[in-house]
């Protein structure tokens, strides 16, 4: 349906740099929303965003220079395993002990029996701390080496989504998943503990430090209760990450779109209600708008027409609209209003080498697939093109017949788009009127030629040209 691939929406909207933002704007597309309060409130989010040009390209810049492609390296989380109470009756009473010691010390001028009970005991607790901790003293130098510079790129997009001020619902969530605690202080903090672990590592300082204080143990406590705490937002923070920037892709969709319109969600009306609909990745001057409209009563549309006439693109037209619809995003269509529901496509089915899968096999595994979705009361929307291709024509027909009977016969809402060449499929119309409609797009002749003018049209096409084609290009006489 042209939602992934080369020249698809995906590569006309992503503007994301970062694996994160990259597998948010996937799966947006992959799994459009189908609750009307959902929906609305991304699309005031959109909207929005389409609003801030400026701060967008401040968003991306520095997303960029992330330079992040794997996201394992953020989503593995790393801690430091302490025995909390006894390490912190240490950090208390050791340092108290040493102070005193060392100001008896200088009080008796340096006397050499204060001088040296001090050094022995400040020594000796040393050595005893780094053996017992040692595990933990060295692992806390690795991971704040390791986080602190995954994370510390982070801290300046943190803070320009902290300091933005937004109005709508979805983008003030998002932000808050920021702030509370506020991710950029967090992550300038582990930053501090890494330069301080640095400092205690030092000849001078490090040995004065250590001595008094048990620098390096102090700091890995800290970076223990910091690191407890990153665990537990950091994936809030990378997930309201990704999804800005997934939204940015979609407010730049918008704000380079000017001639699209947003669509209206409704749970009361007909299913879809949209005109002069047009494909959204065709040119703008050469694209053909097309008034349609179909509902959960009327619901399969049989469309007609010779080849290369418009009819798979019109299925695509509908189904890109209604992913872009359903995330919020403008639309290409001067009005088009819509119920949510998921959307269920058969148009370009393939065969797999790697499971023995003919064509034929898949399509029919597609069908299963549509049938029980709809048995488990899921309302869809049902696009189809040209189904059951890899059989004869009498199958085809008769398989098309009975499959349509099929679905008609569940209890579930639903609305079928189906495309074909099987002209006879069209009596249906006539064999369910309360049910099945007919379009078509028609061929005219203009100096020898047929042309489409892909305008769709009621009824069932009364042209056809493949022995014109194959005339045209000498196949056959």
């Amino acid at each position: 349906m042209d939602i992934f691939g080369q020249r698809s929406l995906f590569t006309k909207i992503d503007k994301t740099s970062t694996c994160l933002g990259a597998d948010a704007l996937r799966d947006y597309l992959s799994n459009p929303l189908t609750q009307c309060k959902e929906i609305e409130q991304r699309q005031e989010a959109v909207k929005e965003l389409s609003q801030k040009p400026e701060w967008n390209i401040r968003f991306l810049a520095n997303a960029k220079s992330l330079e992040l492609q794997d996201k394992s390296l953020l989503t593995n989380k790393l801690s430091v395993d302490f025995p909390w109470k006894l390490v912190s009756t240490i950090l208390i009473v050791i340092p108290v002990i040493n102070i005193l010691l060392l100001t008896l010390a200088i009080l008796k001028d340096f006397s050499p029996v204060f001088l040296g009970v001090f050094l022995a005991f400040s020594i000796i607790s040393l050595l005893v701390v780094n053996s017992k901790y040692s595990k933990q003293l060295k692992k806390a130098y690795s991971v704040v080496n390791l986080r602190s510079e995954q994370y510390s790129r982070f801290s300046e997009i943190f803070q320009l989504i902290e300091k933005e001020a937004f109005d709508t619902a979805l983008n003030k969530n998002l932000q808050a998943k920021l702030t509370h605690p506020l991710a950029s202080s967090c992550i300038d903090k582990l930053s501090g503990i890494k330069r301080n672990l640095d400092n205690g590592h030092t000849p001078l300082f490090g040995s004065i430090a250590n001595l008094l204080f048990l620098w390096n143990l102090r700091c890995t406590v800290e970076l223990a209760k910091l690191m407890n705490l990153l665990n537990e937002h950091i994936d809030n923070w990378f997930e309201a990450f990704a999804e800005y920037e997934a939204l940015i892709s979609l407010g730049i969709f918008a704000y380079k779109n000017p001639q699209y319109n947003y669509p209206v969600c409704r749970e009361d009306i007909d299913s879809l209600q949209c005109k002069d609909i047009v494909h959204p990745l065709l040119d703008s001057g050469k694209a053909i708008g097309n008034d349609f409209t179909i509902g959960n009563t009327k619901n399969i549309c049989i469309v007609t027409g010779a080849n290369m006439t418009g009819k798979s693109t019109f299925l695509r037209t509908i189904g890109v609209n209604l992913v872009l619809a359903m995330n919020g995003c403008p639309v290409g269509a001067e009005e088009f209003a819509f119920r949510p529901m998921h959307i269920f496509t058969s148009m370009r089915t393939s065969d797999s080498l790697s499971d023995g899968s003919s064509y034929f096999n898949a399509e029919i595994k597609r069908l299963k697939s549509l049938v029980e979705t709809l048995e488990e009361k899921i309302p869809l929307y049902i696009i189809l093109d040209e189904i059951l291709k890899g059989t004869n024509s009498t199958d085809k027909l008769e398989g098309s017949r009975l499959f349509l009977r099929r679905i008609m016969d569940i209890n579930t809402d639903f609305s079928c788009i189906i495309a074909t060449h099987d002209l006879p499929l069209t009596d249906m119309a006539k064999t369910y009127p309360e049910n099945v409609s007919n379009l078509c797009f028609e061929l005219d002749e203009k100096n020898g030629e047929l042309i489409s003018d892909y305008k769709l049209k009621s009824g069932v096409t009364q042209t056809m040209n493949a022995l014109r084609l194959m005339k045209a290009y000498k196949i056959i006489d």
